[in-house]
């Protein structure tokens, strides 16, 4: 419903503006108003325009300078980079295509002896004419290009996350769906060459400190030597699985409830409830990443003990072959889902595997902006075609003229094409600009990691897209008027 407002009140308002631009002209300059091509965009326009661009870099230097928080000022200002930068290329998107379009009649003028042909002489004076389609046109492929861009920079992030997260040498993961048992996990601890293995899964449990109203969370179950194994980025306190009165809390929860090592705290789990003592506090940069993490003992006392771990994680000894580890792992688990239920990955691919794995599960969203850009651009290509209608008395010119209808439509085509080509470039450079800044927001180094943030197949393919739709119509409409006249 507030889209639905938001839209109506948007053309409402560029209807009075119109109108009263309309209003402004004098009755005696309304004739020569009607035939040309009328100002260029307003100051407050390109001013506001410009702004948001200048907007959007001042937000991308705040975030690679400044440590924010990601749950909330990181995440709005992130956003709000990414509107100021959407809504800078829609404001300046017919201003940038008068640039591009005198540019392009400069080259023409200088590489052509006769000077520029017909279809650059009316793409770049009739500028106006093709402004309609240029608006919804970059503002698609700014879009597109935009969604594209922020999520492989946030899948690169979690491939990274991830692995400064994995400090084991190997990790067996069983495919979705399947688990191991605490059985499977010893057998990989007794392997010659193996020095710890841990396996860890969640469950929900109800949690209460002092005289608060118990809060329902969810708490991770490790079993194994996780010390040995993983990074659990203690910042207090120390973690023994054996420990049956233990558990470990995070940062966030411990400053949230007022803990500190020590404390007691009561947890409900499956089958019973009772209170721990907190013997440790760890950070969100390690393997744990849930509010509470109770080991094997201390599971077991309520009911805890039985849940389905995905992966089991190892550390291998400085003396031990790491191939013959390997080997030995592959005997048992058999590698590949497709073949087994089992894959084995090292520090070398976990970054690649995680980066796979989030692009997935986040795929829905992206193809979502993708289906409101291809509406854009459709919209794009219609006004396109539409635009040719006014051009019956020009078309009429031409062919007194001694132009013949094949000489028009390659003249139609070649400004179509010269169109949605400008609009393209300079939608890729606005893509180009997002994709920069989203970079600046890991830091400056990066910007090395540039060409992986750029969406090129979903822009290439939206630019082909505008390109083969604005051409048919645009023919089509042409064809309907030689047919009608």
């Amino acid at each position: 419903m507030s889209t639905v407002l938001l839209v109506a009140v948007s053309a409402q308002v560029a209807g009075v503006i119109a109108a009263r631009h309309a209003l402004r002209v004098r009755p005696s300059e309304a004739l020569a108003e009607a035939v040309t091509e009328g100002r260029v965009l307003r100051r407050g326009r390109i001013l506001a325009g410009l702004l948001a661009f200048g907007g959007t870099l001042l937000g991308a230097v705040v975030l690679a300078l400044f440590d924010l928080p990601e749950d909330t000022v990181g995440s709005y200002l992130s956003g709000a980079v990414v509107l100021l930068a959407v809504a800078g290329a829609g404001l300046l998107a017919p201003w940038l295509m008068r640039g591009a379009t005198s540019l392009l009649r400069s080259a023409a003028g200088r590489a052509l002896r006769g000077g520029p042909g017909l279809a650059v002489a009316n793409t770049a004076f009739y500028h106006r004419r093709f402004a309609g389609a240029a608006g919804p046109l970059v503002l698609g492929i700014t879009l597109v290009g935009t969604a594209g861009a922020l999520q492989l920079h946030n899948n690169w992030m979690f491939g990274e996350q991830e692995s400064d997260r994995f400090v084991s040498d190997l990790v067996v993961v069983a495919a979705p769906g399947d688990g191991f048992a605490e059985e499977a996990r010893a057998a990989v601890e007794d392997l010659p060459g193996v020095a710890a293995a841990v396996f860890s899964y969640g469950v929900p449990v109800d949690v209460s400190v002092a005289a608060a109203a118990p809060q329902e969370t969810g708490a991770m179950v490790v079993h194994g030597d996780a010390a040995a194994a993983v990074d659990l980025d203690l910042v207090d306190g120390a973690f023994d699985p054996l420990d049956a009165d233990a558990v470990l809390v995070t940062t966030f929860f411990a400053e949230s409830n007022g803990l500190s090592v020590g404390d007691a705290v009561s947890v409900a789990g499956p089958a019973a409830e009772r209170v721990f003592r907190v013997s440790g506090i760890y950070g969100g940069h390690g393997f744990l990443n849930r509010p509470l993490t109770l080991g094997a003992a201390a599971a077991q006392t309520v009911g805890a003990d039985r849940g389905l771990p995905d992966g089991i994680f190892l550390t291998i000894e400085d003396s031990a072959s790491p191939q013959a580890v390997r080997q030995e792992l592959r005997a048992r688990f058999p590698s590949g889902f497709e073949q087994a239920p089992f894959q084995l990955h090292d520090r070398d691919d976990i970054r690649r595997v995680a980066t796979e794995q989030w692009a997935e599960q986040n795929r829905a969203g992206t193809t979502a902006v993708v289906l409101i850009g291809v509406f854009l651009v459709l919209g794009a290509a219609n006004s396109v075609s539409v635009a040719q209608f006014d051009r019956r008395n020009e078309f009429r010119g031409m062919r007194l003229l001694g132009f013949t209808w094949r000489q028009i439509h390659r003249t139609v085509t070649a400004e179509t094409v010269l169109t949605v080509t400008l609009a393209f470039g300079v939608a890729v450079l606005v893509v180009l600009w997002i994709a920069v800044l989203t970079a600046l927001r890991s830091g400056a180094a990066a910007l090395s990691l540039l060409p992986q943030l750029l969406p090129v197949a979903s822009v290439a393919a939206l630019g082909g897209v505008a390109l083969l739709l604005s051409t048919v119509g645009t023919l089509g409409t042409v064809r309907g008027i030689r047919r009608g006249r």
